[in-house]
């Protein structure tokens, strides 16, 4: 690995002129050396060139093993409540892939979807949740077109949930998605030195993934909390009336 320090290069070119004087032809060789006093000759030059290599900027942070490109943003033991509660309770179909950016290792183009059918006190309407072979997510719905993605498992080894992180997405925006590359070395996998592959990351502008990530934890709170409250009451309603 190059030393990452500014690098100072150096070249000096200078040119004198010898002289050999012999006893045969000296008054000779004095008129040629006044000659050669007024021939201009090359100056000494100084070439300084600076290579500037800047550090590897990092393109995402560790947090628990994961890799999250921005945020992570929303409380994960709610996204689970909340994703729980859907698969429970919601109206249950099967809706294509179509659309979405999904890992090459998913084999299935299609996915059980799971959403409320009618308005909830708690707003557990504005979710869906999805379900495949090895894959969850959860579904913020955020209009009649788009809905935040954020893919819990099977994204990789490194999906989690909350956003950002590999194969989260807004799906119906139509942004692009680029992949992102780890360096072994740096993250600690063992003997591995190389680069390695995390996922795909939504390609949106950072103040963007912000705006959309805090909407979200906001969101993920405010629904996950009064879930959670309905729950406990319900359950000691139950206890209370001996059913």
């Amino acid at each position: 690995m190059r030393p990452n320090f500014p690098l100072l290069l150096s070249v000096s070119i200078s040119l004198s002129s010898g002289l050999v004087i012999s006893a045969e032809n000296e008054g000779q060789d004095v008129d040629d050396y006044a000659n050669i006093q007024d021939v201009p000759t090359i100056e000494e030059v100084v070439i300084t060139g600076t290579r500037v290599k800047k550090e590897w900027e990092r393109k995402y942070q560790n947090v628990a093993g994961k890799r999250v490109f921005k945020g992570p943003y929303g409380d994960d033991k709610l996204i689970i409540a909340i994703s729980q509660e859907l698969k429970n309770r919601g109206e249950k179909k099967r809706v294509f892939t179509r659309g979405i950016s999904m890992p090459q290792s998913y084999a299935s183009s299609s996915l059980d979807y799971y959403k409320y059918p009618a308005e909830e006190e708690c707003g557990i309407n504005h979710f869906s949740f999805y379900e495949g072979p090895d894959f969850t997510a959860l579904g913020y719905i955020k209009g009649p077109k788009e809905t935040l993605l954020d893919v819990m498992t099977g994204g990789g080894p490194f999906s989690a949930p909350g956003i950002w992180g590999p194969y989260d997405q807004i799906v119906g925006m139509h942004h692009g998605m680029k992949m992102i590359m780890g360096d072994a070395a740096k993250d600690g996998l063992g003997k591995i030195k190389g680069g390695y592959a995390i996922g795909m990351q939504a390609d949106l502008q950072s103040y963007e993934m912000q705006d959309h990530g805090d909407g979200y934890g906001d969101v993920i709170k405010t629904t996950g909390n009064c879930l959670s409250d309905k729950l406990n009451a319900e359950a000691a309603n139950r206890v209370l009336s001996g059913k």
